[in-house]
């Protein structure tokens, strides 16, 4: 079943609102149904007409909430109904609102992460509560990862994905965030079904793409035809920069990814944390992710299983570039997101979904959240109900665990709990070489 959010919002003509109904009319929907049961195969329309006197007690309810203070602490930045664009996730870095980016490899797995921005209704205890827990709902990026590889397919690494493979499932993932913009036939009649559907990147998978400009560039227009995709993901640095140029000649948005690279794991004999340890390796992340931003080739930047202090380095050089080309209002910032990297200092998170779920045993990497019992336990009150007075923290099924897990994950980076501060979630830089890096920067001061 679904849910409705805590809040309820009005949006103006843009895409993003700036109006919050206050709490009182929260309440005053949770007793209009507290009647509806758990189960029906009765329109909802029927049942809504049958538990509210009429339609105009609910217009004079609204009027009177629209009419009081909001919330002092309101940060929601949402789109209405629309299909997240690289306007939307700017206008979220702009706000200082961390990115949610999370994977999909299949039709269920797509709706699956979708649907967590369907609004949820859940019970406070107190109106502190209600501000403390204040974030900005949904997935804004779904990528359709070559992960998928070994995750979905079983194959040894990504290396052994098929073009054709992919693209099947890259067409089955596009029809589940599609397939979201249908409002269920259980949803409440009067209350609004805020859809939100995630930008939908793909990777260029190996063997398609390297050494030569125009074979990538015919990859990817065949991954945005085929799968309609909104953008492609690049493995590799500054030996990619004729394709990521060649791409933008098309108009094509290309996000960079450094750090681990699966594809090339043979050379580095398994998935390993990267510039942690190795002068010349951090040296190598560093120039290479700073020659990328600035050749203005890229949307955004994946820095994967990198040390926390790789990735300072990393955004303090970027912040002294916006403060030298401060002149320059049309600028868009290129959004840094870490996996099992960064904390603050990025711009926002992505997880595989299963490694997410925790739906495969045998891959449990460190920088995933995977202990169930904490993301439940931080998770809205009641998720699967439109009567949140018949169900608290209701789990009926793998499909209500699963929305629970992602919803809680969208919390978690939102809130800046995910990564964890304390580096449950990152990696550490060895000190002597964190000194060496301090000294080499120091120097390019003076």
């Amino acid at each position: 079943m679904f849910s409705v959010t805590t809040v309820f919002k009005t949006f103006n003509s843009s895409y993003f609102h700036k109006k919050l109904y206050s709490i009182s009319f929260i309440k005053s929907y949770q007793a209009s149904y507290s009647s509806l049961p758990f189960n029906s195969s009765t329109n909802s329309d029927l049942l809504l007409n049958q538990n509210l006197q009429s339609n105009q007690q609910l217009e004079q309810k609204k009027s009177v909430v629209l009419s009081k203070s909001r919330p002092k602490s309101i940060r929601k930045v949402i789109p209405k109904s629309s299909h997240v664009s690289f306007n939307t996730i700017s206008q979220l870095q702009a706000n200082q609102i961390p990115i949610t980016m999370l994977t999909a490899h299949d039709f269920q797995s797509a709706r699956l992460l979708a649907m967590a921005a369907a609004p949820k209704l859940k019970m406070m205890k107190k109106e502190e509560e209600e501000e403390e827990e204040e974030y900005e709902p949904g997935i804004d990026i779904c990528l359709c990862g070559d992960s998928l590889a070994m995750v979905a397919l079983g194959y040894q690494s990504t290396n052994e994905l098929r073009l054709d493979e992919y693209i099947s499932h890259l067409k089955a993932v596009r029809r589940g965030i599609d397939s979201v913009r249908q409002r269920p036939d259980d949803w409440p009649g009067e209350i609004e079904y805020v859809y939100r559907e995630p930008l939908l990147i793909a990777d260029l998978p190996f063997g398609t793409y390297e050494g030569n400009s125009e074979k990538g560039l015919e990859t990817s227009l065949n991954l945005i035809s085929k799968g309609r995709i909104d953008g492609v993901k690049i493995e590799g640095g500054i030996e990619n920069l004729s394709l990521m140029k060649r791409l933008n000649e098309f108009d094509i948005p290309v996000i960079g990814h450094l750090g681990l690279l699966p594809q090339r794991i043979a050379g580095e004999g398994g998935m390993k944390v990267q510039g942690h340890k190795d002068f010349r390796k951090a040296e190598k992340i560093i120039e290479n992710a700073l020659t990328l931003i600035r050749s203005g080739y890229l949307k955004g930047l994946v820095l994967e299983a990198i040390p926390n202090e790789l990735c300072s380095i990393i955004k303090e050089e970027l912040n002294q570039d916006k403060i030298k080309d401060d002149e320059d209002e049309d600028d868009q910032s290129i959004f840094l997101i870490g996996i099992g990297a960064g904390q603050k200092d990025l711009d926002g998170q992505v997880l595989v979904q299963s490694d997410l779920l925790g739906s495969l045993d045998f891959i449990k990497p460190k920088f995933v959240l995977n202990d169930q019992n904490v993301l439940l336990s931080s998770s809205s009150t009641s998720t699967s109900s439109f009567n949140p007075n018949l169900n608290l923290n209701p789990i009926k099924s793998s499909w209500d665990l699963g929305q629970r897990l992602i919803e809680n994950y969208i919390k978690l980076v939102r809130l800046q709990r995910f990564p964890d501060l304390n580096g449950l979630h990152s990696y550490k830089m060895d000190l002597n070489l964190l000194k060496k890096l301090e000294k080499k920067k120091n120097l390019k001061k003076t």
